[in-house]
């Protein structure tokens, strides 16, 4: 596989696997980072999916 494809799929996954991160941890540093888990979460999920494609088309 291409790196830059593998590239195209590692990304999105960091930015999902950091929003749940976030979403669940329970240290006092990041509840001011919790309620923009979500948006990492939809953000990554959107970005994998539009990435999938374009790989599939291409």
């Amino acid at each position: 596989m291409d790196p830059e494809k593998l590239r195209d799929i590692i990304i999105p996954l960091i930015v999902i696997g950091v929003g749940l991160f976030v979403r669940t941890t329970e240290n006092k540093n990041y509840q001011d980072a919790k309620k923009w888990g979500k948006y990492l979460i939809i953000i990554g999920v959107v970005s994998l999916i539009i990435r999938n494609i374009d790989l599939l088309i291409n």
